[in-house]
């Protein structure tokens, strides 16, 4: 390299300005310390400087449970509650609005194949002439009802215990013979009176027999043929039926036989006052 010499004060003035003006551009060498290929700008600078002593990184700012913001301590720590500590959190855990919306919800709807429900209609009784099985139960009814409505077990024992009790109303139990001898030869039986028979002779034992004063001695059970009684309501009478005669001057309901009828024309009517009309008397009365 070729020696530059300068002469005079101007020349050196000269030398002095470039040597600042190149010193300008560089740092000062620290021991222990090195220069860097990395520029470093004010900018970073200033950002570095904004960061508080002893900051940490990816601090939360902010806390939201259920859109309702959770505010952080002083010592930047949320308490979350207890539920935060579990790995499986029980339903009577959970906010009594969130079992709510919980329980509010519909099951999932399950599918089923055609043959799954096939298979549960087989089980299912048709609405039309349904043939049950097992122990059916249903509804029972009120005692006296008389419909369509299905009478069960309870309802007929209910009937049967009504019509036991007018049985007994009507039956009256007087005691024990030894056979139908001794039951003849009772003296003055009334109609309901009832004896057992320990040896009726009919290849029965125990038989119960009940007194009617127009058929004598029925044991119960037998059949009575009433075919030839008229009933109560609107008899259809055959033959020559009879009835009591009212007193001459009644007047009500009570059947009026013929010699009744024959008593009361008497006294409407007498023989002595009827007078013979001649033809003659009749024409000149429609003259």
């Amino acid at each position: 390299m070729a020696e530059t010499k300068y002469a005079g004060s101007v020349a050196l003035q000269q030398m002095v300005d470039e040597t600042k003006s190149r010193l300008a551009t560089k740092v000062d060498k620290v021991t222990g310390k090195q220069l860097s290929t990395e520029d470093y700008t004010t900018a970073e600078k200033t950002k570095l400087g904004g960061i508080a002593e002893g900051a940490q990184v990816n601090v939360f700012e902010g806390i939201k449970v259920d859109g309702t913001d959770v505010e952080i301590g002083a010592d930047k720590k949320s308490a979350l509650g207890k539920m935060s500590l579990k790995d499986e959190i029980a339903e009577a855990d959970l906010a009594s609005a969130l079992a709510t919306k919980i329980n509010g919800k519909a099951d999932q709807a399950t599918t089923y194949t055609k043959t799954e429900v096939d298979t549960a209609l087989a089980l299912k009784a048709p609405l039309a002439s349904p043939a049950l099985t097992g122990t059916p139960t249903a509804p029972t009814a009120t005692q006296g009802d008389n419909s369509t409505a299905i009478a069960t077990t309870a309802f007929v024992k209910t009937a049967c215990d009504a019509v036991s009790q007018e049985l007994s109303a009507a039956f009256k139990f007087k005691g024990i013979v030894a056979n139908l001898t001794e039951l003849e030869a009772i003296v003055d039986p009334a109609n309901g009176d009832v004896y057992q028979v320990t040896n009726p002779g009919t290849g029965k034992t125990n038989a119960e027999y009940v007194y009617n004063e127009d058929s004598g001695w029925i044991e119960l059970g037998t059949v009575i043929d009433l075919s030839g009684y008229a009933p109560l309501a609107s008899p259809a009478f055959s033959g020559t039926p009879t009835a009591p005669t009212a007193t001459k001057g009644t007047d009500s309901t009570q059947i009026a036989t013929t010699a009744y009828v024959q008593a009361e024309l008497a006294d409407f009517v007498k023989t002595a006052d009827l007078v013979a009309i001649t033809a003659a008397e009749v024409t000149a009365m429609w003259a």
